[in-house]
């Protein structure tokens, strides 16, 4: 099992059996907003027909949906760009909407897709470490390489909006034969300085 923050892109592309992907795209987006002075701005503009509105109810639920119309009748808003006026009725001042939509990102946006049928291929992994010498509490440089591995498809995202995502995997190793014939399946190198 590996346990590494997620830092690398292309990395998780390799694990998904794609290629990374950069190109416009169409992504979708959820906000929680406060009203003020009967609007609400978002962080894009939506695509055509994408926004859903919705009353914060408890600060958890969704509560009436909001329909395009006239901001003057009671749960319709109208939309101006990324603006929306809501009516201060259903909508009064400090009060919390949901708003989920899709907006077009540019044209430098990557993009992994995970897919069931597309697996890896085979990898190899290097790694640098410490080793601790328990007896003396020294460290020393360590080196590591798996000579061939697959991660299995079942590897585990954590997502914190406060931490650095969280990338747990499973490999199952292949050996390689190596010059004396032996299967190998990893090398540990610890260097002296």
């Amino acid at each position: 099992m590996l346990e590494m923050p997620l830092v690398d892109l292309e990395f998780l592309s390799q694990l998904t059996g794609q290629d990374l992907s950069t190109g416009a795209a169409t992504v979708p987006y959820r906000e929680t907003l406060t009203v003020a002075s009967s609007e609400v701005t978002l962080a894009s503009t939506p695509t055509s027909g994408s926004l859903s509105v919705y009353i914060l109810d408890s600060n958890r639920d969704y509560g009436t949906e909001q329909t395009l119309g006239s901001a003057v009748n009671e749960n319709e808003y109208e939309i101006t760009g990324g603006v929306i006026t809501l009516n201060s009725t259903s909508c009064p001042d400090d009060s919390k909407v949901i708003c989920e939509y899709t907006y077009s990102a540019p044209s430098d946006t990557n993009t992994i897709t995970y897919t069931a049928n597309q697996f890896p291929v085979y990898m190899k992994i290097n790694g640098i470490g410490e080793w601790l010498d328990e007896v003396t509490g020294d460290t020393k440089p360590v080196v590591f390489e798996v000579l061939k591995c697959k991660p299995r498809n079942n590897f585990t995202i954590t997502q914190k909006s406060t931490e650095a995502t969280i990338l747990n995997i499973e490999f199952d190793l292949f050996t390689q034969d190596d010059a004396s014939g032996n299967k190998v399946y990893m090398k540990t190198y610890q260097l002296q300085s």
